[in-house]
């Protein structure tokens, strides 16, 4: 090798100057620096992991309260304040109406398992993905009027749960319109969803749902109940 050349065989790592190993220390810490100083922002904005936990408690135990003064259905609170992103005030809130006397379940559950007072309907996902029929399975004396006017026959002899029949009907039940007293006005429909605004600064998404047992998920590790929005 001539004075001053260079060693071709030398790999490119024994090239590297000595000061890159300073360069990724320097860059790591600029990111570490950088990803605290966004935490602190964030916390100070109100979307810190601590904040949004104590959302996330209140606003269930806002739903407690409440359902523990209705029948018919559960209330469950969605959406971003279900995840404690926002506050009471800071966008709409969006909640799922579950019908407390249906419950929708998979091929292969033991009928003589659920109680007596629970309208079963068993689903059928042979479909499109994301969607199924619902098939009445077995239904109850005291039914929901807004379940039985949504029946529909196929013409082979099953009674099916219309997801649009069901919508019109429940969308029907409307609430005294007195939102410029501060009550509660109702909106139209707007696909699954009944806009509400309650006295005049609450806005709210209603969703009508029914619940369902899904065995064949709970073995994939999803929860073993869920609540559905069906398609017949």
């Amino acid at each position: 090798m001539a004075e001053g050349g260079t060693d071709r065989s030398m790999s490119e790592t024994e090239m590297v100057p000595g000061h890159s190993s300073l360069y990724s220390r320097h860059s790591l810490n600029y990111v570490e620096s950088v990803s605290v100083e966004t935490s602190t922002i964030m916390t100070r904005l109100g979307y810190g992991e601590e904040i949004r936990r104590w959302r996330i408690e209140k606003y269930r135990e806002n739903d407690r309260l409440c359902n523990s003064g209705i029948r018919g259905f559960t209330r469950i609170t969605s959406g971003s304040k279900a995840e404690g992103l926002t506050c009471r005030l800071e966008s709409d809130s969006d909640y799922l109406a579950v019908m407390n006397n249906i419950l929708c379940f998979e091929t292969g559950i033991n009928l003589h398992t659920i109680p007596d007072n629970i309208e079963v309907y068993r689903m059928d996902t042979c479909i499109y993905p994301g969607y199924c029929k619902l098939f009445r399975e077995r239904q109850t004396p005291s039914y929901c009027k807004e379940i039985d006017n949504a029946l529909c026959d196929n013409g082979k002899g099953d009674v099916l749960l219309g997801s649009g029949l069901l919508l019109d009907d429940v969308s029907t039940l409307k609430i005294i319109y007195v939102a410029d007293d501060g009550g509660i006005l109702q909106h139209e429909r707007a696909g699954p969803s009944i806009p509400m605004t309650m006295c005049s600064v609450l806005h709210t998404d209603f969703v009508s749902a029914l619940r369902c047992h899904c065995p064949a998920s709970s073995k994939d590790g999803l929860p073993d109940t869920v609540i559905g929005h069906h398609q017949t």
